[in-house]
């Protein structure tokens, strides 16, 4: 695990338990966990899969070319 991806969530105010959540799901799976663009994201094989972001008023999951 990525200590800047730890370091991300625990900074955010609101949320926290949610990204806590969703790292979780994500960790059990083949991805390399990293921060790009200022957020988690989660590759493989070196292609970019799905990233995890906390706004104001939501926090959610941005996919990467959702169809192969």
């Amino acid at each position: 695990m990525d200590s800047r991806v730890t370091e991300f969530i625990t900074s955010k105010e609101k949320w926290t338990q949610e990204l806590i959540y969703l790292r979780t799901i994500l960790s059990q799976l083949p991805l390399t966990e990293t921060i790009k663009w200022g957020s988690p994201t989660y590759s493989y094989k070196g292609k970019n899969v799905v990233s995890i972001a906390a706004f104001k008023n939501h926090f959610g999951l941005c996919f990467f070319k959702a169809a192969y």
